[in-house]
């Protein structure tokens, strides 16, 4: 019960976003699991984002006065107007490319209790704040709101591992797009070893989802999930983190990502027979297109995770 309950409060706490890694390991019967993520990006990824925006402003402005001019010719079947009809279009698609990778900072919530010692169920809020500095031009200042419930199912443990699948349901709000609904799959499976220096973990998740809302042009993604780490006697533990995703119908940025994350976090037993756990962390991530390499951001995460 020891393992699972440091490895459980670590991978938990790997949540800069909804990209995070659910845990193979289940709260125990009638526990809860809390915790508190922010972030945000580097002065580094700000420069990067501010030099696109001279791109998406260049692109709004004459989009603006294009669609001003397309008003006036009557002749739809006019050379004239499917020259700039195509030029709109052109321009649309430049201005939703540059707009990747603009988040500014993220704050994400969540919970899970333990029915019994087989199943969980929980809900994560994850709130991002989108930003682009384009003075007259700054419509596209946003936030995307995704929330989502889960079901939890242990299908196998021993002393060593464990394995879980995951159901979800998830609501992905964008300020500047339709509502999107999502259902996901994720089967979690984890090991842990005890060494003389230091408790040793990892865990592997492989998810598949796939969006049914009219709006989302059949959004579907393969992700891949990775990590390891230590828990030394005193409480500190270091954790490396990786996921993979593979989108369709999420453009040319977002069809292939990855998401890095190295952390240290220290753990805080409380209470009458110290069951209760406060786990602190901090650590470094780097998200980016594989495709596109100048499309990335990177930034400091801070979390806090609470066991009672």
């Amino acid at each position: 019960m020891a393992k699972s309950k440091y490895l459980a409060i670590i991978l938990v706490l790997i949540n800069y976003s909804t990209n995070a890694l659910a845990s193979a390991w289940l709260p125990e019967k009638g526990k809860y699991k809390y915790s508190f993520s922010f972030s945000s990006i580097n002065d580094e990824s700000r420069d990067i984002k501010e030099r696109r925006a001279d791109l998406y402003l260049m692109a709004q402005k004459e989009l603006y006065f294009l669609s001003k001019a397309i008003k006036k010719i009557y002749n739809k079947s006019s050379a004239l107007y499917k020259k700039i009809e195509l030029r709109i279009q052109y321009l649309k698609k430049i201005a939703k490319k540059v707009e990747a990778y603009q988040d500014e900072n993220s704050n994400s919530y969540s919970i899970e209790y333990g029915i019994n010692d087989n199943i969980s169920f929980g809900t994560n809020f994850l709130y991002k704040k989108n930003e682009f500095n384009v003075s007259e031009f700054n419509g596209n200042k946003s936030y995307v709101k995704t929330f989502d419930s889960f079901c939890k199912f242990k299908l196998f443990q021993n002393n060593v591992y464990v394995l879980s699948i995951q159901p979800k349901f998830i609501v992905n709000k964008n300020q500047n797009y339709p509502t999107e609904l999502f259902g996901e799959i994720s089967f979690l499976a984890g090991l842990s070893k005890k060494k003389k220096y230091a408790n040793l973990f990892s865990e592997i998740g492989v998810g598949v989802g796939l969006c049914h809302s009219n709006s989302c042009d059949n959004k579907k993604y393969f992700s891949l999930a990775l990590s390891e780490g230590m828990k030394f006697p005193s409480g500190f533990m270091l954790v490396n983190f990786t996921k993979y995703y593979i989108r369709k119908n999420y453009g040319s940025i977002y069809n292939k990502t990855i998401y890095e994350q190295l952390s240290i976090a220290k753990e805080i037993k409380f209470g009458n027979i110290k069951q209760n756990n406060l786990t602190l962390q901090l650590g470094y991530f780097w998200d980016s297109s594989l495709k596109h390499s100048d499309y990335q951001i990177s930034g400091t995460v801070f979390s806090v995770w609470l066991d009672i």
